[in-house]
């Protein structure tokens, strides 16, 4: 936004929000998320990116992952540049089980599915000033309601499913590589 304030303070009083969804095809993802102030916020800080991860990697659960992790590691960014120290963010996705193993299980095994992904977001809330409240919003409400009818977590969740779909056929046509995720001294190596 053109007052990047507003969000530096939504983050430290505990409004600001990240909705986040991810679009998966032809073992292609994107993700999309928007950052704002507030839910009712006019604006925000909208976000694109690519599935993180080689095409064997790839399936819809780790395009949800990716989504969470962009907005951690946004929010992480804006934190360092502006000071925060201390402030909330919800969260909200509409991959319940993205959102459990990120933000509420302990579980911590290479046996579980998207591991490196789930372990990095992880790694990011754990080295973060930003406390994360995780908000599951149902996916795909437009398929039934009108969009005007749906409340503003739906409709976010409907802007951000279309806007990974469009951006998913600009990176298709252009055919990008495959990349990784950032290195880290952070990584535990598992045997048996």
């Amino acid at each position: 936004p053109e007052d990047i304030a507003s969000l530096v303070n939504g983050i430290i009083n505990g409004t600001a929000i990240c909705v986040t969804d991810g679009y998966y095809k032809t073992k292609f993802g994107t993700t999309t998320l928007i950052l704002q102030s507030t839910l009712e916020a006019p604006e925000g800080i909208t976000l694109v990116n690519q599935t993180p991860g080689e095409l064997s990697d790839q399936d819809a659960y780790r395009t949800e992952l990716g989504g969470i992790y962009g907005c951690i590691a946004y929010a992480n960014h804006l934190a360092t540049i502006h000071n925060i120290t201390n402030g909330e963010i919800t969260l909200a996705c509409d991959c319940w089980l993205a959102l459990l193993n990120v933000f509420i299980h302990s579980f911590d095994s290479p046996s579980q599915a998207q591991y490196d992904l789930v372990h990095a977001c992880r790694l990011l809330t754990r080295n973060s000033p930003i406390k994360w409240k995780p908000h599951h919003v149902k996916g795909h409400q437009d398929d039934h309601i009108a969009y005007n009818e749906l409340d503003r977590w739906g409709q976010l969740n409907v802007d951000m499913d279309n806007l990974a779909k469009q951006h998913w056929r600009h990176i298709n046509k252009e055919q990008q590589r495959y990349f990784s995720l950032p290195p880290t001294n952070e990584w535990s190596l598992w045997r048996n």
